[in-house]
C-alpha cells in the first residue's frame, strides 16, 4: 500500500510503485482462499454468510468516500467533468469501473489525474473475481480437485496475461481473467500444495529471495513496461515465495519487520488508505493544477488521517475480523439477506447520484444553474463532431451533409485534418459565404501520408491501418476530383508519430530538446512528400502551422477554475508561446512556395509581440490545449479566407 501511494504522490521517484496493487492482490488470495478453505474442510462454510462478510468489509469505507467526493467535485469540477465523473461513480457502485476506464482511459495517461475514482478499477477486479471463486472452489472442493483447480486456472490466466500484454495491453491490466492468476497464486500458498519448509535456513533462504524479486520489481517495472504480462511475475512470486517461508520461519528478519507495529496499523489502515489517497490527490490536484513535493506530502498526510478515522470509526464498526467466517455455521436469520438489501440500496443511490450528475452536462441545466460567465464559458467547450459517415471520403463527397459552408454551390476546396480541422469547420463555414468546401477529417490521424499517431488506448487499438487507408483514400479522392482546386491542411504536428521505417521517439514530454529535433524533422519530411504529391496534381496547399497551448489556457480549465475563482487569467508569455511552436514553425514555413501558402496561427492568440491571450474579451479561444472553440475558428478561419485569395505565407 505504501508503494502505491508513493507512486501516485511521486510518479516521477516511485515508478514502480503501481505494483503494490499486485503484491495485495497476492496477500488477498492467500488470506480470502484459506478463510475458504478451513470452512469447507470444518463443514461450517456458508456462501450466503462469505458474501454478508465481503459487503461488510468494502462497502461502508467506499460508500463514505465515494459521497465526500461527490461533494467535493461539485465545488471543483466543470459541467462536462461532473458528469464523466457521474459515469464512473455509476460504474463504481457496480463493481465494474475496471471495464468502464478500459473503455475510456489508460491508467497512465496525463488525464488520469483528473479522474478521482480511477483506483477503483482494482477493486472492482477483485470483488469481480470473488464472485465467482468461492462457488468454483465449492465445486472442486467437492470433486477433490482443489490442487488442480488452482495450479490449471493459474497457469491459464498467466498465459492470457502474457499473451494479451503483447498486443492488447489495456485489456490485459484492466480485466478479470488476466489478473486472476496474481489472486490464485497467493491460494495455491493457502492451499498448502507444496511442501511446508523444515528447515530454517531454506525458509531465510527463500523468504530472502521474495524480497529480492520484490525489490527488482520496484526497481525496473515502470509506466513504459509492458505491464502485467511476465514482469508481474516479479512482484507476484516474490509476494508468495514471502508469504510460503514466512509459514515456516516467523523469526526472518523479513516476518519481524512486518510484526513491527507501525508496519502493522499501516496494514490495518490500508483499505481505507488506498481508499482515500487516490481522490485526495486527484483534487489538489485539480485545484492548484498540478503538485509541488510539500504539497504531495500534505496529500499523503492528509489521505493517513482520513484514512485512520475511516478504519477507526466506519471499517471497526462494520467489519467483523475475517478469521472468524471459518468458524461461522449457516446463515442466521435474515441477516444475510438485510445486509444485501441494505448495500444494494446503498449502491442504488449512489448510481442514481452519479446518474444526476450526468445531467449537468446539459447546456440548459448549466445555464439554470451557473452564472452568465461560467454558462458561456461552459458552451466554449461544447464541441460537435462531424457525423461518422463524413469520416469517409466517398461519403464526404456524396453527401450534402458532409459539405463545410453552403451545399448548394460547387466545392472547390477540402479541408483535410483531424480533430483540429474538426473544430475549425463552424469557423470555417463562416467564411465561406457562397461558397463550400469537403471535409475529410478523421479523428486522431495526422494529414500526413505514412505517419500514425502513436496511442496505446482501446480506441484506437487497430487505428492505424484505418488512418494510413483514410490518408490513402483521401488523396486518391483529391485525385480524381480536378475542380478542387485548393486544400486545406490542419493538424496536430507535435504528437508523437509512428512513421514507417524510421525511429519512433516516445517520452512523456515531446518538447523533450533531446529528441525533439529529429522527430520534428521526420514529420517535417513526410509533410513534404505529402504536400509535393498535391502540387503535382496542380493543388494550392493552404498548410495551417502549430501553435502551442497548455490545459490552463483551454476553457476547460478556465471554467475549473472559474468555479472557485473570481478572476481567471489566458494569458501566456509570448516567449513561452515560441519557444515550443516556432522550432515547427519553422520548417514548415520553408516549405512554402508559390502553390504553397503557410499560415503562422500565433496572430489569433498573440495580438502583441509580449503576451499571448487564449480568453480576449472574456471569449475562450481553445476547448482544452489545442482544440479551436467557435470564436478561435473564426480568428483562424479569417486568416485561410485572406490566404485562399493570396499568393504569399501569411
Amino acid at each position: 500500500m505504501t508503494s502505491i501511494v508513493l507512486n501516485h504522490a511521486f510518479p516521477d521517484i516511485f515508478t514502480g510503485g503501481f505494483i503494490g496493487v499486485d503484491v495485495f492482490y497476492v496477500i488477498s488470495g492467500y488470506l480470502i482462499t484459506g478463510i475458504l478453505l478451513a470452512g469447507l474442510n470444518a463443514n461450517k462454510f456458508s456462501l450466503a454468510e462469505f458474501y454478508v462478510r465481503r459487503i461488510r468489509r468494502i462497502l461502508p469505507a467506499l460508500l463514505v468516500v465515494l459521497s465526500i467526493t461527490s461533494i467535493l467535485v461539485l465545488f471543483l469540477f466543470t459541467p462536462r467533468e461532473l458528469a464523466d465523473y457521474g459515469k464512473s461513480l455509476i460504474a463504481t457502485a457496480a463493481f465494474s469501473s475496471n471495464i468502464y476506464f478500459w473503455t475510456t482511459t489508460g491508467y497512465f495517461t496525463p488525464e488520469a489525474h483528473l479522474i478521482p475514482l480511477l483506483h477503483t478499477w482494482s477493486l472492482a477486479i477483485e470483488e469481480q473475481y470473488y464472485v465467482f471463486f468461492p462457488i468454483l472452489l465449492w465445486l472442486a472442493w467437492k470433486l477433490g480437485k482443489v490442487n488442480l483447480f488452482l495450479v490449471a486456472g493459474c497457469a491459464f490466466s498467466l498465459c492470457l496475461s502474457v499473451t494479451l500484454t503483447n498486443g492488447h495491453a489495456l485489456a490485459a491490466f484492466y480485466l478479470p481473467p488476466t489478473r486472476a492468476w496474481e489472486l490464485l497464486l497467493g491460494a495455491i500458498v493457502a492451499a498448502r500444495i507444496l511442501p511446508a519448509i523444515e528447515h530454517r535456513h531454506i525458509a531465510k533462504i527463500a523468504m530472502l529471495a521474495g524480497a529480492l524479486l520484490l525489490a527488482l520489481g520496484f526497481i525496473i517495472i515502470n509506466e513504459q513496461s509492458p505491464f502485467p504480462g511476465s514482469l508481474a511475475l516479479l512482484p507476484c512470486l516474490g509476494t508468495a515465495l514471502i508469504i510460503y517461508a514466512g509459514i515456516s520461519d516467523r523469526s526472518s528478519p523479513v516476518s519481524v519487520a512486518l510484526s513491527w507495529r507501525p508496519v502493522v496499523m499501516i496494514g490495518w489502515i490500508s483499505y481505507s488508505l488506498y481508499l482515500w489517497h487516490w481522490p485526495v490527490i486527484s483534487l489538489l490536484y485539480r485545484r492548484f493544477d498540478g503538485l509541488s513535493t510539500t504539497m504531495a506530502l500534505q496529500a499523503i498526510a492528509l489521505s493517513v488521517a482520513l484514512a485512520f478515522l475511516s478504519w477507526w470509526f466506519v471499517e471497526r464498526r462494520f467489519h467483523t475480523p475475517p478469521a472468524q467466517l471459518a468458524s461461522v455455521d449457516k446463515p442466521q436469520g435474515r441477516r444475510p439477506l438485510t445486509t444485501i438489501g441494505f448495500g444494494t440500496a446503498a449502491l442504488a443511490i449512489v448510481a442514481v447520484a452519479g446518474t444526476g450528475l450526468m445531467q449537468l452536462e446539459s447546456p440548459t441545466v448549466v445555464r439554470e444553474l451557473y452564472p452568465a460567465e461560467i454558462a458561456q464559458l461552459n458552451e466554449a467547450v461544447v464541441h460537435v463532431s462531424s457525423p461518422k459517415k463524413c469520416r469517409e471520403p466517398e461519403r464526404t463527397l456524396n453527401d450534402p451533409e458532409c459539405r463545410i459552408g453552403n451545399a448548394q454551390m460547387p466545392a472547390t476546396i477540402a479541408l483535410w485534418g483531424d480533430s483540429y480541422a474538426d473544430a475549425l469547420k463552424p469557423g470555417f463555414a463562416e467564411v465561406l459565404h457562397d461558397h463550400s468546401a469537403y471535409g475529410f477529417i478523421l479523428h486522431s490521424c495526422p494529414p500526413i501520408l505514412g505517419a500514425v499517431r502513436v496511442d496505446d488506448r482501446r480506441e484506437y487499438r487497430n487505428f492505424g491501418a484505418k488512418c494510413i487507408r483514410a490518408n490513402q483514400s483521401t488523396v486518391k479522392a483529391l485525385e480524381d476530383h480536378p475542380e478542387i482546386t485548393e486544400v486545406v491542411i490542419f493538424g496536430q504536428f507535435l504528437n508523437a508519430f509512428d512513421i514507417p521505417d524510421r525511429p519512433v521517439f516516445l517520452v512523456p514530454d515531446h518538447y523533450n530538446p533531446a529528441f525533439a529535433d529529429k522527430r520534428m524533422d521526420q514529420i517535417t519530411d513526410r509533410i513534404i512528400d505529402t504536400v509535393e504529391i498535391l502540387k503535382g496534381m496542380g493543388k494550392k496547399v493552404i498548410l495551417i502551422g502549430t501553435f502551442y497551448a497548455t490545459q490552463a489556457q483551454g476553457a476547460e480549465d478556465l471554467l475549473a477554475r472559474r468555479m472557485w475563482s473570481s478572476r481567471i487569467d489566458g494569458r501566456m508569455s509570448a516567449a513561452i508561446y515560441d519557444r515550443y511552436s516556432k522550432p515547427m514553425n519553422d520548417r514548415l514555413r520553408k516549405i512554402a512556395d508559390d502553390r504553397i501558402i503557410f499560415i503562422d496561427p500565433k496572430p489569433v492568440f498573440c495580438r502583441t509581440n509580449d503576451v499571448c491571450d487564449f480568453l480576449p474579451g472574456g471569449k475562450p479561444l481553445l476547448i482544452d490545449d489545442g482544440h479551436l472553440t467557435a470564436e478561435g475558428a473564426r480568428r483562424l478561419a479569417s486568416m485561410i479566407a485572406q490566404a485562399l485569395e493570396a499568393k504569399s505565407t501569411i
